[in-house]
């Protein structure tokens, strides 16, 4: 008896095969039999796992096909190792990488593997039936010859449901020329035309036919066959979306799935590209997306698109330059002649809703400027000094330069601003989300509108019940009372013209102050919905503009991607085109916009950046330690004298306090506390910090600026060419490793090797300054004195310096293409992808910014590379672990979240299965990630530590495949056979084991709550609770900042969970953490840089502390510098960003140029800073005076501050009278006296409106 297997994973594909299957069964009963499974139904069902595993260890040959990869089967490494170890089998995927991975292993010849592959590309049900038979009578001699294949046709029109003939394609292209009305060319997979699955695109086309649409339906087959030039999207593209060489197309909806760029190569993929297949069209491209759940499970869950879908949907039609959409189409169940067939449905009111939008992004192209009607939104976080919030972005210079710009290109402006404080004013004088200081009737004249109650009710009604219902719950009767006068919506912003300028409306977490504590997730107040309703239904906007990173529209309650009418992303947004600002470093979050607000992102470079250096008493030490160092070489009767006072310097400085050096320590080991010293300072002086913030559209301006930018762009690697200071390093005849990784040891030459780096900052500082005087040739560069007297191997630096001639510099001139961008987009253009990520990183290749950014695949997280620097950064944690404690944690918490897992690949990962003693399967040679293995535990080198993640709500919807990753890693540790002492994993197992059956949970709820080892926040909601709760001052310590972190993290993921309320599982995890752990990877930004820092990784602490009765050890890792990954005590990493850039003159000095929003950073650093120790307790008391000294006491910064954002004057001095009040800060009097004079008199000034 020949038994076949079909392990099939496209719906159509698998009821072929099924087909197939009891047909030959029927034909051949004493020959054949076999079995047919889907990959989404063994994940589903672990009863189907098991009998495919048992159907594999059977099989005489095996049929299989991964839509996605073959990461979309749970456990596929075993599964394949028991196929091949003695059955032949026919491998397909839609990644080509997988087939040239696995297809030595099935025993095929070339020819057979090709014969079988023509009726499985054209796969209708009889060539499905023909291949079986093919596989039986070549290998077995079993049932008849095989037909040859059917051929089908590789693409055509699809018109009237039904393949268009010759005649009537000619017909149909000549009417797409000719009409008026906008042309939508859609692109259909070929598969659902010859299956006849087409009734959610034939519900599609009418629904955009219905909007007024000419839709050109054109049916493909993705990739090439290079024996057909006439197949492949190309082609089609090429044929039917220019017929006769003729631009028609206003817009594009794309039905199928992957990354057409990629796969329409005839090699499957195997080019390298940079240009998106969709930019010659240069028309919107909209991602029109299918899910495999059925109604009732799209009803019932947060996802909205099942995982295997998220690959093909969602991440690789990014990598095209696609608006992510809505789903269009879900799977029903539908009997076939007694087969169960998964067949697309059409999913009604989402297919209007995309028709919509495709028809507002098509008229972009038609309507003129002049016509036109854009939103432009600034953020805004509570208060008014915060108003245009956007990380590293000069907002309101970026948009009075857009304005500008637009109206130049036609649009109706009726008023011009000078310059971006003028904007900010202007909207301070508007109606803005704080009404604190002004009366009702006051709101009221200030107002951009005054929407009635009437008018209003009539889109609440429009509204679901449930919406309705929880709208009541949570913000009493309609219309509440935020942003209500009588009963009458008030509209913040500006009427200028055709635009309108406006402040993203309050989410209002100050009104729901106690409901924190008891609930994350609860929708926006009536006035946010009403906002954007005003927007697009009575303003009557064409686009809106978000400016800036970020927002909160994208972070509204709903499903995590492919969302449905009743998410609060969907009824704010509507149907508008949205175009989004955003900081190209800040990806995970872009991703966010992109997903749940349909975003086109228009992202922007981050500031231009300095050595920190030092300053005042840093400098007075820096000069100290030189002498002492010189000292010891040549006149070694001072260093007594040079130590004491090195010890007084560090006392003056609070240095003492960073490094917890006493009078004692410091005396028992003065050499070994100056080198401490030393480290610290050279540690402070070569950090980066940002100087002034970036403009959309402008490279840094000629000079300092635009030299430092490049500077900092070649200060690590990137690929082969070495960092710029290592290469000078090496030019001046050092090794540039020796020196960096021991600043206090003597050079070759005897110099103090940290004098040494710094003379080779300042050389590289030079020579980039004699570059631009030489207009950046690369070949001037033999004659520049700076470079020709250096005495050693001067290869590297010659190749960095032309890499920075010919590659960086062209890349960064480029950064204009960001308001060419933005004006292309607005005008119905196509915005060109590129990855996301952090250019200073050694990434330069990211660059040019102005384009719609995406992230790498999931499947290949972690990468080999992010493996190996999470080993590193796992080794340092210990390390600095055991050097406090004596011992090893047993157990660790990570904050992991999804911005950092794309930026590095998976370092996080790379570390937590470090400690964890387990490694990635990578799938051969290849790239993608299989599964974990347990690595020996003699060559851990330390027990396998237990660790508990609190993802980010991002991290949740972007990497599914990681929290079953995390899941099969638990499991593989705790399988060892181990003693408890060996593997902590597997004693808190059994621990918890124990405990959970004594409190009366069965054994298998018991067994898997056990294992648990991922929270985050609940399904459909995302934050940690803590900086709301800290912002509206309702809590008393760090115990109710626990309450809250726990009830918005305690929420569990894997092992089938999904967001679960698991508090007690999450606070037990907790109570036996010792170290908490949060990595960044970018100089660019720090951990006071936001209070999502410290909401997660301090509301961490905070709730660790709570439960365990002890503080942990608090540790952040970098890996800015790949090649160099270091970890922090998060209260020494607080005193760095203090010392290097908080409190650096050269920070402030760049704020100046920037004005309200120069000054709303100093804010925004304190309110982190703050937020930080309150969860933490991570300042000392000298950083509060001296935020105090630097910008409040000296009259002549308090003055510009003054004179620019009073806001921010009431705000910090807020902030430092309240962290006395708390006992944070122990002040003196007469400061505490300056300090409430100096609050008192700015609140005045605010109340008489002189703001």
């Amino acid at each position: 008896m020949l038994r076949l297997l079909c392990l099939i994973d496209t719906d159509d594909r698998t009821f072929y095969f099924q087909s197939a299957l009891r047909r030959l069964q029927t034909e051949f009963p004493d020959e054949i039999c076999g079995e047919c499974f889907s990959p989404m139904a063994v994940r589903m069902d672990k009863t189907k796992h098991a009998a495919l595993m048992k159907a594999a260890d059977a099989c005489d040959f095996a049929v299989v096909y991964f839509h996605g990869g073959c990461g979309n089967l749970p456990d596929f490494t075993a599964f394949w190792k028991r196929v091949t170890s003695h059955a032949r089998c026919f491998f397909q995927s839609s990644l080509p990488e997988e087939i040239g991975e696995l297809m030595p292993a099935s025993r095929l010849a070339p020819s057979e593997y090709q014969a079988l592959n023509d009726y499985f590309s054209r796969a209708t049900e009889e060539n499905c039936y023909n291949m079986l038979l093919w596989i039986a009578y070549r290998f077995f001699d079993v049932g008849k010859p095989a037909l040859p294949h059917e051929e089908i046709p590789h693409a055509g029109l699809y018109v009237g449901g039904e393949i268009s003939g010759a005649e009537t394609e000619k017909d149909y292209l000549r009417q797409a020329c000719e009409t008026k009305n906008p042309v939508i060319g859609m692109l259909i997979h070929r598969s659902y035309i010859q299956s006849g699955n087409t009734s959610a695109v034939d519900a599609l086309i009418a629904a955009l036919e219905k909007q007024g649409a000419f839709v050109l339906p054109v049916f493909s087959s993705l990739s090439s066959d290079s024996a057909n030039a006439e197949s492949g999207v190309r082609f089609a593209l090429e044929r039917y979306f220019r017929p006769g060489g003729k631009e028609i197309l206003n817009c594009i909806v794309v039905t199928t799935g992957f990354s057409l760029t990629h796969i329409g190569y005839p090699d499957g993929g195997g080019n390298e590209f940079r240009s998106s297949v969709f930019e010659k069209w240069n028309v919107p491209v909209l991602q029109a997306m299918a899910t495999r759940f059925t109604a009732e499970q799209y009803a019932e869950r947060t996802e909205g698109i099942d995982p295997m879908s998220l690959t093909s949907n969602v991440f690789q039609p990014e990598m095209d330059g696609q608006v992510i959409s809505v789903p269009y189409a879900m799977c029903e169940q539908r009997d076939c002649e007694g087969i169960g067939r998964r067949m697309w449905k059409p999913m009604e009111e989402r297919i209007a809703h995309l028709a919509r939008l495709a028809i507002n992004f098509a008229s972009l192209t038609r309507k003129k400027n002049s016509e036109k009607k854009v939103a432009i939104l600034f953020h805004n976080m509570p208060g008014n000094h915060n108003i245009g919030r956007g990380a590293g972005l000069d907002t309101f210079a970026s948009v009075q330069k857009l304005l500008t710009r637009m109206r130049e290109e036609g649009y109706a402006l009726e008023t011009e601003y000078a310059d971006g404080q003028t904007l900010a004013e202007a909207l301070l004088g508007a109606l803005t989300n704080d009404t604190a200081w002004i009366s009702s009737e006051e709101a009221v004249r200030r107002a951009a509108d005054r929407v009635s109650f009437g008018d209003a009710r009539t889109w609440y009604d429009a509204l679901g019940a449930e919406n309705r219902k929880a709208l009541l719950k949570d913000w009493g009767k309609f219309p509440g009372n935020v942003m209500v006068e009588g009963q009458d919506l008030l509209i913040p912003g500006i009427l200028n013209g055709n635009v309108f300028i406006g402040l993203q409306p309050s989410r209002a977490f100050d009104e729901q102050a106690e409901r924190l504590y008891h609930d994350a997730v609860f929708p926006p107040p009536y006035s946010y919905i009403g906002y954007y309703r005003w927007i697009e239904n009575t303003f009557g906007a064409d686009a809106i503009i978000h400016v800036g990173t970020h927002g909160s529209v994208e972070w509204l309650p709903g499903k995590e991607v492919g969302l449905s009418p009743a998410c609060y992303p969907d009824i704010c947004m509507g149907c508008l085109p949205n175009f989004y600002i955003y900081h190209i470093g800040i990806t995970g979050e872009g991703i966010q916009a992109k997903r749940r607000s349909a975003a086109v992102i228009l992202d922007h470079l981050p500031p231009s950046m300095d050595d920190a250096g030092v300053y005042d008493k840093l400098s007075d030490m820096d000069a100290a330690l030189r002498e002492y160092y010189a000292a010891k070489q040549t006149s070694t009767a001072q260093i007594p004298v040079l130590q004491k006072r090195i010890f007084k310097l560090a006392e003056d400085a609070n240095l003492t306090q960073d490094l917890h050096l006493t009078q004692e320590t410091y005396g028992a080991a003065p050499d070994t506390s100056i080198e401490k010293i030393h480290l610290w300072i050279e540690e402070l002086k070569n950090s980066a910090v940002t100087d002034g913030l970036h403009i959309f559209g402008e490279a840094p301006e000629a000079g300092k600026l635009y030299e430092n930018m490049l500077r900092m762009l070649v200060r690590v690697k990137n690929g082969n060419i070495s960092a710029l200071n290592d290469a000078v390093l090496t030019a001046m005849g050092y090794d540039a490793q020796r020196i960096k990784d021991a600043p206090g040891a003597p050079a070759a030459d005897g110099r103090l090797a940290s004098v040494v780096y710094d003379e080779a900052v300042s050389t590289a500082k030079r020579i980039v300054h004699s570059l631009a005087q030489a207009g950046y040739c690369a070949d001037a560069v033999g004659a520049m004195p700076e470079y020709v007297e250096l005495p050693g191997d001067r290869t590297p630096l010659k190749e960095v310096l032309k890499f920075l001639c010919e590659t960086v510099r062209p890349r960064l001139d480029e950064t204009s293409g960001e308001m060419e961008n933005i004006i292309r987009g607005l005008g119905g253009g196509f915005v060109e992808p590129g990855l996301g990520g952090n250019p200073t990183r050694g990434n330069v290749a990211l660059l040019p910014t102005g384009r719609n950014f995406y992230a790498g695949d999931p499947a290949e997280i972690p990468s080999c590379g992010a493996w190996e620097i999470g080993k590193q950064l796992a080794a340092k944690s210990l390390e600095h672990y055991l050097e406090e404690r004596g011992e090893y944690p047993e157990s660790i918490a990570m904050v992991v979240w999804a911005g950092n897992t794309i930026k590095t690949s998976g370092e996080d990962f790379g570390e937590i299965f470090s400690l964890m003693g387990v490694r990635p399967v990578y799938l051969g040679s290849t790239s993608k990630v299989i599964g974990v293995e347990a690595i020996p535990i003699e060559n851990v080198g330390h027990p396998r530590i237990d660790v508990t993640l609190r993802i980010s709500g991002l991290f949740r919807d972007m990497y599914p495949n990681l929290v079953e990753l995390m899941d099969a890693a638990v499991s593989c540790a705790a399988a060892q056979d181990e003693s408890e002492e060996q593997n902590y994993i597997k004693k808190h197992i059994n621990e918890d084991m124990l405990a959970l059956l004594d409190e009366g949970l069965d054994a298998n709820t018991a067994l898997d709550q056990a294992y648990l080892r991922v929270f985050g926040c609940p399904a459909g909601g995302y934050g940690a609770g803590v900086a709301n709760l800290i912002g509206n001052r309702n809590w008393s310590d760090y115990h109710d900042l626990a309450a809250v972190y726990e009830t918005w993290s305690g929420n569990g993921y894997g092992r089938g969970h999904h967001g679960e309320g698991m508090q007690k599982m999450f606070k037990r995890r907790l109570s036996s953490v010792g170290m908490t752990v949060k990595n960044e990877s970018t100089v660019e930004i720090d951990m006071l840089s936001s209070d999502d820092f410290f909401s997660y990784h301090g509301g961490l602490v905070a709730c660790v502390k709570s439960n365990s009765g002890h503080a942990p050890i608090s540790l952040t890792g970098h890996s800015d510098d790949p090649e160099r990954p270091l970890v922090r005590d998060t209260a020494k990493e607080t005193a760095r960003i203090m010392r290097s850039r908080v409190l650096n003159p050269k920070w402030l000095e760049g704020l100046k140029r920037h004005g309200f929003k120069g000054a709303q950073e100093i804010s925004k650093a304190v309110d982190s800073f703050f937020g930080w120790d309150a969860s933490a307790e991570v300042a000392e008391d000298w950083m509060y005076a001296h935020i105090a000294e630097n910008f409040l006491l000296d009259g002549e910064t308090r003055a510009w501050i003054e004179a620019v954002n009073a806001g921010v004057i009431y705000n910090v001095a807020g902030k430092l009278l309240e962290a006395s009040r708390r006992g944070m800060w122990h002040a003196d009097e007469e400061m505490l006296t300056q300090l409430q004079g100096i609050f008192l008199q700015t609140e005045g000034l605010l109340e008489e409106g002189k703001r």
